[in-house]
């Protein structure tokens, strides 16, 4: 404005206060517009594809650790004995691509309300894929439910044991016999092959999973097809 017009006008010479006012004009634009509107308008967008690569990339023992937070944040486990359980996150509606994230890898579906969305995974994959993943990193009260899962799991899923945990209890506390004895009454040998697999009967302390080893040795046996027999010892 003082460039505008010739002669002594507006600042009436005073060159300081145009220098002050050019710069102060130039300082709030940069830092209390400018700047406000480029991080709180891309930053948001930013953020969240930041956030949803580090989701997308995370291994498999920091993202256990990330939903088991997740859920004992703003999550729930439903477990009954008269429908499926299931396994519930809640978003903002500004999270969506981070359920739909997690929908990609453990399916389920996607309930959206006015500012929320509630995923829910109901699936035998995906219940057993954040059973793997999530029960050892939980932290609050909210433990309890996922033992539940847990109980509901091994009762009722027909695959109640792999191979490689089998293996892994047989290494524990089983073995292999093979006895080879020769014949009295003829010039031969005899070979037997034998398996024994030997626990104690009870568990020591009290358990969500009950005390008794019983269970899982008449499950295994069913398996292989022999029975499971108790003795005591002196």
């Amino acid at each position: 404005m003082e460039l505008s017009a010739g002669g002594k006008v507006y600042l009436l010479g005073n060159y300081d206060h145009y220098n002050v006012i050019i710069t102060a004009h130039a300082i709030v634009m940069i830092f209390f517009m400018v700047m406000p509107a480029l991080i709180g308008g891309f930053g948001n967008i930013f953020y969240r594809n930041y956030s949803k690569l580090n989701v997308k990339n995370l291994p498999d023992n920091k993202l256990g650790a990330y939903l088991a937070g997740l859920l004992e944040a703003d999550g729930s486990i439903v477990v009954s004995d008269s429908y499926w359980p299931s396994i519930k996150f809640c978003f903002n509606i500004n999270d969506l691509p981070l359920a739909l994230l997690l929908q990609s890898r453990f399916g389920g579906t996607i309930t959206k309300f006015s500012n929320y969305a509630v995923l829910v995974i109901n699936s035998l994959f995906g219940i057993e894929q954040l059973i793997a993943l999530t029960s050892c990193y939980f932290r609050t009260p909210k433990i309890e439910a996922m033992h539940r899962l847990i109980i509901w799991w091994n009762s009722r899923y027909s695959r109640k044991f792999t191979n490689a945990w089998l293996a892994g209890f047989v290494d524990g506390d089983g073995n292999f016999n093979l006895t080879v004895t020769p014949r009295h009454d003829r010039n031969t040998i005899r070979t037997q092959l034998s398996f024994r697999l030997e626990l104690r009967a009870n568990y020591h302390r009290a358990s969500f999973a009950g005390t008794s080893f019983s269970p899982i040795l008449t499950l295994i046996g069913n398996a292989l097809g022999v029975r499971v027999y108790a003795r005591s010892r002196a």
